[in-house]
């Protein structure tokens, strides 16, 4: 699996993409949930009202959408550990998208699409139209990050900077591994292992204490196998 020439944001220049956006809600939304969901663009488009589930605090990934000849096809995640749910890990972006499901025009129906499209020939949303990648990177994504000085990335880049983000939080690389979708974790280890912390003194730190305690509770010794005598 290629996921391409990794390049990501920081979390302030996340914040500062999105604030670009605030005058075409939900986009500004939009670009905190890809950055700290990780969902790839098809998964983006075909979650439904139900699929996103603010009280569980995670994101159901159970329906893609995708452009192929002119007409959008939906279908089922493209593989086991695709078929997952993406914890909503910050409290400022849950905040956001309840008020977004709020004002969501379709908000009693569970079947209706989550994120809008854009109505032809304008910046305007629309629920009625499904989210198209093109259409967001080229009217609003690009000129998000021109407007706020930032690398000219690609919108596929939220996913990666979700992945560096989580990783740099301390979640261990298999569980980073789940939430991305990747079909093992060694897709994980191929793309991100140069982000994987090399300073191990929180390590020490921690086993040192786990030591101290069973040592003070006297059981430090059953961690011994002792075999018996020949």
């Amino acid at each position: 699996m290629n996921e391409g020439t990794l390049a990501a944001l920081t979390y302030a220049q996340v914040e500062a993409a999105s604030g670009q956006l605030t005058l075409f809600k939900p986009y500004d939304v939009l670009v905190r949930f890809m950055a700290y969901t990780a969902l790839r663009a098809g998964e983006v488009a075909g979650p439904r009202v139900r699929d996103v589930d603010l009280a569980a605090g995670h994101v159901s990934v159970r329906q893609t959408a995708q452009h192929i000849a002119g007409e959008w096809v939906f279908g089922t995640p493209k593989s086991r550990r695709s078929s997952r749910d993406v914890p909503l890990l910050d409290r400022r972006p849950i905040a956001d998208l309840k008020a977004h499901k709020m004002q969501h025009p379709r908000s009693g129906d569970d079947d209706a699409l989550f994120w809008p499209g854009r109505t032809p020939g304008s910046h305007r949303v629309d629920y009625g139209r499904v989210w198209d990648l093109a259409s967001f990177r080229r009217n609003y994504f690009n000129p998000a990050l021109r407007r706020a000085e930032l690398p000219a990335i690609r919108v596929h880049d939220l996913r990666h900077t979700a992945a560096s983000l989580r990783l740099a939080a301390g979640f261990p690389p298999y569980q980073v591994s789940r939430w991305l979708g990747h079909a093992s974790v060694v897709t994980t280890d191929t793309i991100y292992s140069h982000l994987y912390p090399t300073d191990y003194a929180q390590h020490i730190a921690r086993f040192e204490a786990y030591a101290a305690e069973l040592q003070k509770v006297g059981r430090l010794t059953r961690l011994f196998v002792h075999l018996p005598s020949a």
